[in-house]
């Protein structure tokens, strides 16, 4: 699913009176506070990197996921471009077929028209042969 960004809170030691601060720093002591300060300003670095990392991997993912909806697009343009190609196809098949139906009745009809007829003939001249005979 998705990650969770924990933050780690450090505990910060109580402050001391004003005489027991050491002398150090640039500007003179630094008080707890400024210490605590520094810490969370540390801390805060570095969730910011926690989070630019982060941000790195789902603009991959994003960028991944971006480049498969461009290819599923470009895969329904093509259906989109071929499909009426396929269906003009079906309907001139189709045509085809009716029109070759209609020719192998037609041809049908004349095949039994020259058996009809032969047998006419045949029955003809078997009728002629046994009158003259």
């Amino acid at each position: 699913m998705g990650k969770v960004l924990i933050m780690s809170i450090r505990p910060q030691p109580p402050i001391p009176p004003e005489g027991e601060r050491s002398d150090f720093g640039p500007a003179g002591p630094l008080s707890t506070t400024d210490i605590q300060t520094l810490h969370t300003g540390l801390d805060v670095i570095r969730a910011l990197g926690r989070i630019e990392k982060a941000v790195e991997v789902l603009e991959r993912i994003t960028n991944a996921h971006g480049e498969r909806i461009q290819q599923l697009i470009q895969k329904t343009d093509r259906t989109d471009f071929a499909l009426p190609i396929m269906e003009n196809a079906i309907v001139r098949h189709a045509e085809r077929m009716r029109a070759l139906e209609r020719v192998a009745h037609f041809g049908e009809f004349i095949i039994g028209s020259i058996a009809g007829a032969s047998a006419l003939v045949y029955l003809y001249y078997t009728l002629v042969r046994h009158a003259s005979n």
